[in-house]
């Protein structure tokens, strides 16, 4: 046997036993974490058993939190507290929520519109680039550079050329093939750049798994457009599209976004480790009557925030639990309660595109919605295009409208935002917008169930997948 043979020999034990040794060392980390026993059991096994393969698997995949680093990452909640004074509030829903310790604390007296076209939030977005005089900071987890993309980054130029702070903070797998020759201009005339966790290895703060999935754009610090809208032609732009996906966002004016803003110096600061400077001593001015709760989501939070407020308003909805999402599928405790809530006869309603852009979602989530059928709950197809959309609407008392989806990638892997309203103005507007949603859906048919292999199959491998769609 030559000397090569006896050298591959020996690295092969070696690594052999160094990947069994570390997989030992996790084991105990994947014990500990809250996640559905199948996939625990399955990590365990595979790291058991195939450690050489399953131990880059789960480094890359597998960890729900980001351990040190989150923990020194700036926690998401407001440095100053700004919350509702005088307001009582109505109904068990609103009561529940507003003494729900690991929620953030609602504000009063902003302004809020909702935003349901594409063209609208594009013009508002440039409306709001061209007057503001201080600041400009987007986060987005998609920036191609396609003609929205590139009419944005134009803008945010020309505003950093007039001395106004431009900051712009990508999501690196989102954002992945944007490339840096788009952002020249931007950087040239004064803009910053950042980006969030890149999915290429050994770079600084590497992530395959955790993505900056929040849509914030904010101004000056007092205003903001948060919902679902990346930046790309699919999303919004300057003229219509029938090709442009359905979504909605939501204008806020007022002390709520004193939250938005501390949530982006958060994320600016752990994406380049560059502090911004603290938000002005003087809140924004209470230009409204709507009462908004800012409710971030990610692994880097100390608890499931956004989980913890769906749970606790599902639990206490009298009327109607409505749900518009592109993308369904939630964890084993969301489900249950959905069908919990139909059984008791309250109208549990899910509106989902009749087909998303993405077939493992589309597969994954069948199970799910035959399990909502069955307990009596109602399933709309929406047939005109692409929903994106995220909103849910609990009896008349709360809305809400953000970047999180009803999966468990939104709950538990990704950086995520959305925001709760309380007052009617803005609950009935959220409303009015899913009435008109079912308006152009289908109802869902429970029909007999006919056993095929092969879509059970594919339907089966999409709910293993799912943590990672």
């Amino acid at each position: 046997m030559d000397w090569v043979t006896q050298l591959w020999l020996v690295g092969g034990n070696v690594m052999s036993i160094l990947g069994f040794l570390a997989a030992l060392v996790l084991l105990g980390r994947v014990r500990q974490r809250r996640t559905h026993p199948g996939t625990t059991l399955a990590w365990i096994l595979g790291l058991l058993f195939v450690p050489v393969f399953t131990l880059p698997l789960y480094l890359s995949f597998g960890g729900r939190r980001l351990i040190r680093r989150a923990a020194r990452k700036e926690k998401l909640h407001l440095l100053r507290p700004l919350g509702v004074e005088g307001f009582r509030p109505v109904g068990p829903v609103q009561t529940a929520l507003f003494s729900l310790q690991t929620a953030p604390p609602a504000t009063a007296g902003n302004c809020v519109e909702l935003l349901t076209s594409g063209e609208g939030v594009f013009g508002r977005l440039v409306e709001r680039i061209r007057s503001a005089r201080r600041s400009i900071h987007f986060a987005t987890f998609i920036l191609t550079n396609d003609e929205t993309g590139a009419a944005s980054l134009r803008e945010l130029a020309a505003r950093a050329r007039d001395g106004v702070q431009v900051r712009l903070l990508i999501d690196g797998m989102g954002s992945f093939w944007l490339g840096r020759r788009a952002l020249r201009e931007l950087e040239a005339a004064g803009g910053e750049v950042a980006v969030f966790l890149p999915v290429l290895p050994f770079r600084r703060k590497w992530a395959a798994n955790h993505r900056l999935h929040r849509k914030l754009y904010l101004f000056d610090g007092h205003e903001a457009i948060v919902g679902g809208h990346n930046l790309a032609s699919e999303y919004l732009g300057p003229t219509f599209s029938e090709a442009r996906w359905g979504d909605t966002a939501f204008l806020v004016e007022g002390p709520s976004v004193v939250a938005m803003e501390e949530m982006f110096a958060a994320d600016w600061a752990f994406a380049c480790g560059r502090e911004l400077e603290p938000p002005a001593e003087t809140p924004p001015p209470e230009n409204g009557s709507q009462i908004v709760q800012v409710v971030a989501s990610g692994p880097d939070a100390e608890s499931d925030a956004f989980q913890d407020v769906l749970l606790t308003a599902m639990t206490h909805a009298q009327q109607r639990l409505w749900v518009v999402t592109p993308y369904f599928v939630p964890d084993d405790t969301v489900l249950r309660l959905l069908c919990l809530m139909a059984r008791l006869g309250r109208d549990v309603r899910l509106i989902v595109p009749a087909r998303s852009n993405h077939l493992l979602a589309d597969l994954a989530r069948r199970a799910a919605v035959r399990e909502l059928l069955a307990s009596g709950a109602k399933v709309l197809l929406y047939k005109p295009r692409m929903l994106h959309a995220k909103m849910l609407l609990i009896d008349d008392a709360v809305a809400s409208v953000g970047s999180t989806n009803m999966d468990m990638r939104s709950f538990f892997l990704n950086f995520e935002v959305a925001l709760f309203v309380y007052t009617p103005g803005a609950v009935d507007a959220v409303a009015r917008h899913i009435e008109t949603l079912q308006r152009d859906a289908e109802p869902l048919v429970r029909k007999p169930i006919e056993r095929n292999v092969l879509v059970e199959t594919a339907e089966n491998v999409a709910q293993l997948l799912s943590p990672l769609i």
